[in-house]
């Protein structure tokens, strides 16, 4: 099964649309969303939403060592432009310097690759390269800690950057970039879901 895991709801719209997905009304949280071998989960913005949300998936299903993860969602980045998406190859956190603890992911050629910075606060200091959110990293350890990481995803749409920084975007603007990379968004997924059914 597929596990996608979005921090807003407004991330998650285009997919949950497009795969028929129906509230799992045994969770009680309500951000969780079923479909034929899919499953959405909304987890919430920063590293301790994301660390809940991955236990909380894993002891919900019966087979956990069925799921593949595809984190996608919003970023910052200097070196790409607002709208573009990437593939995360590598993540790495601003709470260590230590570069042995970053988390290196399996290709999938979904799109053009690139590093990211997890941060823990939102932020306006973007690296010269890679793009800057607040899950992906915390996602990353958890599956790492259980010799899952090999089937973990990240996918980023940019939205932020110097010449737009965070702070001059409001919720309107982030619906609207996310309406004009939907094709693009749900292409990225169904690949990844045929590249499950037929090498994983």
């Amino acid at each position: 099964m597929l596990v996608i895991l979005v921090a807003h709801h407004a991330e998650g719209n285009a997919l949950i649309e497009h795969y028929n997905l129906n509230q799992d009304h045994q969770d009680k949280s309500g951000r969780r969303f079923l479909g034929e071998e899919v499953c959405l989960r909304i987890i919430g913005q920063g590293e301790t939403n994301a660390r809940q949300s991955v236990i909380k998936e894993l002891a919900a299903v019966s087979h956990p060592g069925n799921l593949h993860w595809l984190n996608i969602g919003i970023a910052g980045s200097a070196e790409w432009r607002a709208g573009s998406l990437v593939e995360v190859k590598q993540i790495s956190s601003d709470q260590t310097t230590d570069n042995a603890l970053s988390f290196t992911l399996h290709q999938r050629k979904l799109a053009p690759p690139s590093v990211c910075l997890s941060v823990a606060e939102p932020t306006e200091t973007y690296p010269q390269s890679g793009v800057v959110d607040m899950e992906s990293y915390a996602i990353a350890a958890e599956l790492s800690a259980r010799s899952m990481l090999n089937s973990l995803t990240v996918v980023k749409l940019v939205a932020d950057g110097p010449e737009n920084p965070l702070n001059t975007l409001n919720l309107s603007d982030i619906r609207r970039l996310l309406d004009r990379s939907r094709i693009h968004i749900i292409g990225i997924s169904d690949k990844l879901k045929r590249l499950i059914a037929t090498s994983f």
